[in-house]
């Protein structure tokens, strides 16, 4: 008995959440939606108010795989504050899901370039968005992870990707002066040594 009263008041809870959600979403609809003459409506006069609403029904529509529709909303947002860093990372995500990943690379340097110090994983991004680039992809991956060691220093990470892209690209002689900025505990294990070894021999053949 006692079972099944706890998981009739969880249903109750859950629907209870669910509609507290529907009219969340409701009500930022309704506050996006435009008059008559084609403004926001009145609720959103306050501009930072706008800004936060666009960014979180765009983030919403994306989340819900409806990235036509995030992208109206997040392009509407920037609109209103170009240096809304979330929404530009949210903007090339949404980029991907459109296959345009030129303009997903664009927008995450946008993104990047806003940060008072990124992350690798934020450069890595962007790599991995680059690489699906048909002609110019692995060239722009190869930039973006120069740029990082530049920005970061030599993070094992990054140096990793960047001398894999160089070989990929068969440059052995980008890929060993790579390998040469790689941090000494990375650069003297047996698996890197070995790979080193190796560049060096193909450049003297």
């Amino acid at each position: 008995m006692s079972l099944c009263l706890s998981y009739s008041l969880f249903c109750s809870a859950l629907v209870g959440a669910h509609a507290q959600l529907d009219v969340r979403v409701q009500h930022m609809n309704g506050l996006l939606a435009p008059d008559s003459n084609g403004q926001l409506a009145s609720q959103t006069n306050n501009a930072n108010l706008r800004v936060d609403i666009w960014y979180y029904m765009g983030r919403m529509r994306l989340q819900s795989g409806m990235p036509d529709e995030a992208y109206n909303m997040l392009s509407k947002m920037i609109e209103l504050d170009p240096s809304y860093e979330s929404a530009r990372l949210n903007l090339a995500r949404t980029y991907i899901e459109l296959n345009d990943d030129s303009a997903a690379v664009d927008e995450m340097d946008i993104f990047i370039s806003l940060l008072p110090r990124p992350t690798p994983d934020q450069y890595i991004g962007r790599g991995n968005m680059a690489q699906q680039i048909d002609n110019d992809g692995e060239g722009l991956v190869i930039e973006g992870l120069n740029e990082g060691v530049y920005q970061l220093g030599p993070i094992v990470s990054l140096v990793d990707l960047l001398v894999d892209s160089y070989l990929e690209q068969g440059k052995h002689e980008n890929g060993l002066n790579s390998i040469n900025q790689m941090p000494e505990h990375r650069r003297l294990t047996p698996a890197v040594e070995d790979l080193r070894s190796q560049l060096e021999a193909n450049l003297l053949n």
